[in-house]
């Protein structure tokens, strides 16, 4: 009987509409971010600025598990557990911010002209 490669399955379970906790804490961080800049900003305008830091901070985790969630779930769709981390791995590489762990080739693959049969 085969049996499916574990490093290709999710040890994680679904926490939240196919979301792990990994993915869930890193929107609900990235929301707790946004709200956070976003209320610092205003707070400079206004003058109010550990208030509406607070505020914004709890804004954003709000928006981020109830909005960001959404959209990261409509982003990964049906694809296979890990693709969306690898294909941001992919571009934040190709923007240089890390180093990317895939092998990448540059040049041109030489096949054989040569016909079996």
């Amino acid at each position: 009987m085969h049996t499916p490669s574990s490093k290709y399955l999710s040890r994680q379970p679904c926490v939240l509409k196919g979301l792990s906790l990994n993915e869930l804490c890193f929107v609900v961080a990235s929301g707790i971010a946004a709200g956070a800049v976003s209320g610092m900003l205003l707070g400079l305008i206004t003058g109010f600025m550990a208030i509406l830091m607070i505020a914004g901070i709890f804004t954003g985790g709000l928006i981020g598990y109830f909005v960001f969630s959404r959209v990261l779930v409509r982003l990964k769709g049906d694809a296979p557990a890990g693709l969306l981390k690898k294909r941001a791995v992919i571009v934040l590489a190709h923007y240089g911010l890390v180093q990317s762990p895939y092998r990448h080739y540059k040049g041109v693959w030489r096949t054989s002209r040569k016909i079996k049969g």
